[in-house]
C-alpha cells in the first residue's frame, strides 16, 4: 500500500498518509516502536476524525525557561482551508518575527491530514476551518500528573 510521508522541518514530527485514508503522525523517535507494535498485530493507523486534534511538544509547559517547538495536527477534507493563529504576545521566533505582523504560520497538508509547527513559550492556539464556524481554542498546559513547573513564569496566564 502506498504511503505518503512528510517530516516537519523543526520538530521532526512525521506525518504519514496511506492511500486508504488512514494516517499516522508521531515523533520520529517513536516510529520504530510503533512499527514494532503493528507487527505484533496492534493498530497504529488512525481513521480521519475531523473534530479530533493531536498536539506534540518538545518540553512540557514550564519545564524550560526558553521557547520550544510545538505541533498541532488534525484531519479535514483536502478542500477545507485551515488557518492557525496564536495569542500573539506568547509566540516568539523564528517564524513570527520573520513574518509580517498578523500573518499566519504555515499549515502543512498531506491528504486529509494537516499540521502546523511553531516555536514559542506555552501559548493558546486558535484553529480556523472553512468548514466549521467555531474556532477551537487549544491552551498548552502542564499536565496535572507532573510535579510543579520549575519555570512557572513561562506557563500561560489564564486571566487574560
Amino acid at each position: 500500500m502506498h504511503i505518503d510521508r512528510l517530516t516537519l522541518p523543526v520538530s521532526n514530527v512525521v506525518m504519514q498518509y496511506r492511500e486508504d485514508g488512514k494516517y499516522l503522525i508521531a515523533r520520529e523517535e517513536k516510529l520504530r516502536m510503533l512499527y514494532d507494535a503493528e507487527r505484533r498485530g496492534l493498530s497504529i493507523w488512525n481513521e480521519p476524525n475531523h473534530k479530533a486534534m493531536t498536539a506534540f511538544e518538545e518540553e512540557f509547559a514550564g519545564d524550560v525557561p526558553h521557547p520550544t517547538w510545538w505541533v498541532i495536527s488534525g484531519t479535514a477534507s483536502p478542500d477545507t482551508d485551515i488557518h492557525v493563529s496564536f495569542a500573539d504576545d506568547h509566540v516568539v521566533g523564528p517564524f513570527r518575527p520573520a513574518r509580517a505582523a498578523g500573518s499566519a504560520p504555515q499549515v502543512y497538508r498531506l491528504g486529509k491530514l494537516w499540521t502546523c509547527e511553531w516555536i514559542s513559550l506555552p501559548t493558546t492556539v486558535y484553529i480556523h476551518r472553512s468548514d466549521d464556524p467555531t474556532v477551537p481554542r487549544i491552551t498548552f498546559r502542564r499536565p496535572n500528573f507532573l510535579p510543579p513547573a520549575p519555570h512557572p513564569e513561562v506557563e500561560i496566564d489564564e486571566s487574560r
